[in-house]
């Protein structure tokens, strides 16, 4: 049976901005800041809730996949995707995921098993935490200056132009795309066992409190597949806790 790979993405995040010659990656990635809200109204936010849908297309038909988590900034996260609906012969428990972190650790669940996350590759790590981050930014402006670069300025395929800053946590090089005129985020790239992955983000809109997220993001990974992630939606300040996180975290007991 083929396994499904879910391409890793991030919320893009932005608002728009005037205009402004920008010339080092860290001058870029603070502009984001002050163009997305602010550093201190992201620093703000306290947790999230967001629902998803995933759709990948493959040599095999379409797939259609939920996914829904919630996540704190404390580090606390729980995630859970189930398939919704594709070809014959994909059973449901083939696609279903499910992850727990911590600030100490966690687990992730599928159909080959639970994993404890402290047994994967720091890269791997750092992938599935940021794949809950409100805002990436406030990591990378934390960064020293020899772990960001400013490559150039890169012609994307809809005619618009990006700055392309490259950042390496844990070892992994990913290339974050921000548009030269407005400093949205609107791509990202990044080198995974299924080989090179690149997404594009569009449809921003505000979450509240002037903060803007992408609602949608447009990929390809090779043999992974297309995938267009599309937001149902995304809550900030839920005020879900830890403690309500590590619940969602224990074993379901169904009862007939």
């Amino acid at each position: 049976m083929r396994r499904i790979i879910l391409i890793p993405f991030l919320f893009i995040l932005a608002f728009p901005a005037l205009a402004q010659e920008l010339t080092s990656p860290r001058s870029i990635i603070e502009a984001n800041l002050e163009a997305t809200g602010g550093q201190e109204a992201w620093e703000a936010v306290q947790d999230m809730h967001m629902k998803a849908n995933i759709g990948i297309a493959m040599a095999m038909g379409e797939i259609s996949i939920s996914l829904e988590s919630h996540s704190t900034t404390s580090g606390h996260i729980y995630g859970l995707v189930n398939l919704v609906d594709g070809p014959e012969g994909i059973p449901a428990e083939a696609v279903r995921q499910e992850v727990y972190v911590t600030p100490d650790g966690g687990w992730v669940k599928s159909a080959q098993g639970q994993q404890d996350i402290n047994d994967m590759p720091a890269a791997a790590r750092d992938g599935i935490r940021n794949q809950f981050t409100a805002k990436p930014e406030l990591a990378y402006i934390d960064m020293p200056d020899s772990l960001l670069s400013l490559a150039g300025i890169r012609d994307l395929p809809d005619g618009s132009r990006a700055y392309e800053v490259k950042i390496n946590m844990a070892g992994q090089e990913t290339t974050v795309l921000y548009d030269v005129e407005t400093l949205y985020q609107v791509g990202q790239e990044a080198t995974t066992p299924m080989g090179a992955i690149t997404m594009y983000s569009s449809d921003f809109r505000d979450v509240g409190n002037g903060l803007v997220v992408s609602f949608k993001q447009e990929g390809d990974a090779g043999d992974a597949g297309s995938q267009t992630v599309s937001l149902e939606s995304f809550e900030i300040n839920t005020g879900i806790t830890p403690a309500d996180i590590e619940k969602m975290s224990r074993p379901k007991i169904s009862v007939e």
